[in-house]
């Protein structure tokens, strides 16, 4: 709403609320700058923006367990013996909350879980997008990239860094995705 203050009041640009942030609100910026661009209404571009919302996944992994504990989404003990076992805890954007999606014990597992999560929600026969989010950790968002681009070929990947609201819960060392596929097409179509 404040970028929108500062554009003249005609630039045909609309707020539209969702509950995504970081990449996956990345990709549907991207999608709605390429269809208004392209020509299409204002109401096409929300639908299409609406549609993308409702496909978007995105998952990611925390290194280190403090920032959970210090943002109230985990207990000090649970911490604790997390931080001495080495989880990695794959979590998932859901309707703007983060929850729990599954616990690795490395940092490798938790990248394998990670590409095997994009891998079986994707349909990699039809038009497919990630964005890949770093939080200082690099060398793990490379890899996913590589693994994708080599199993998967996805029409688009790409790799930034993690955003403000994903790092207050996160901190550094997260890695994760966001992605959606193209919808399949309905009866008749």
């Amino acid at each position: 709403r404040s970028a929108v203050e500062l554009l003249p009041e005609d630039a045909p640009v609309t707020v539209v609320e969702t509950t995504w942030t970081s990449s996956a609100l990345g990709l549907m910026c991207l999608r709605a700058a390429e269809a208004g661009s392209e020509g299409a209404t204002m109401s096409d571009v929300v639908g299409l923006v609406d549609d993308i919302s409702a496909s978007m996944n995105m998952v990611f992994v925390v290194d280190d367990l403090q920032y959970l504990r210090r943002s109230g989404r985990i207990g000090a003990a649970q911490s604790f013996v997390g931080t001495l076992l080495k989880v990695k805890p794959v979590l998932e954007l859901q309707a703007g909350a983060i929850v729990p999606l599954e616990r690795a014990r490395t940092t490798g597992q938790a990248l394998q879980r990670l590409a095997a999560i994009i891998g079986e929600r994707l349909d990699w026969d039809r038009p497919t997008h990630v964005g890949l989010i770093t939080g200082q950790a690099d060398a793990e968002a490379a890899a996913l990239a590589t693994f994708l681009e080599s199993r998967h070929r996805p029409s688009e990947l790409w790799i930034a860094p993690c955003d403000p609201t994903v790092a207050l819960h996160t901190g550094p060392g997260v890695f994760g995705a966001a992605f959606y596929g193209t919808a399949r097409p309905g009866p008749g179509a």
